[in-house]
């Protein structure tokens, strides 16, 4: 009888060590989850990436949208410098930061998309309904 209950006693202090190693474990990936969000919550790196992607969005949303279009897209707070060239969107805070792209796709037929912008709040995308007209023959 006595053997019984000291193997009970070892398995109760065998799982009462799992369960605090459970816990400090849980509590350490909080802690390290929250240390890291406090890192990067100044970061730009993560805005520059989402904006170029939705504009590169907007630009493929309008050359595949019928008729005229007019999107005015709103910045926030964040000063970029934005460009679109090459079928690509770069941001970038300075000329000597390497920066955010994504691609978008032209269409010849509108005419290529080539702009720099230095920090803008507001950016307004037109297209006109009709494309440009090309001569028989003309590549």
């Amino acid at each position: 009888m006595v053997a019984s209950f000291r193997k009970k006693r070892g398995t109760a202090t065998h799982e009462s060590l799992w369960a605090i190693i459970e816990l400090v474990l849980v509590l350490m990936i909080l802690v390290s989850v929250f240390v890291y969000l406090l890192g990067i919550k100044d970061n730009s790196s993560f805005h520059k990436t989402y904006l170029v992607r939705d504009t590169a969005l907007v630009v493929d949303a309008l050359y595949a949208a019928h008729g005229s279009v007019v999107y005015t897209y709103v910045l926030d707070s964040h000063s970029f410098m934005l460009t679109y060239r090459d079928q690509r969107v770069y941001a970038k805070e300075s000329d000597k930061d390497q920066g955010s792209f994504y691609w978008y796709a032209d269409d010849e037929a509108y005419g290529r998309l080539d702009a720099s912008l230095d920090n803008p709040s507001i950016i307004l995308f037109t297209k006109d309904i009709t494309p440009r007209q090309k001569s028989f023959g003309e590549e």
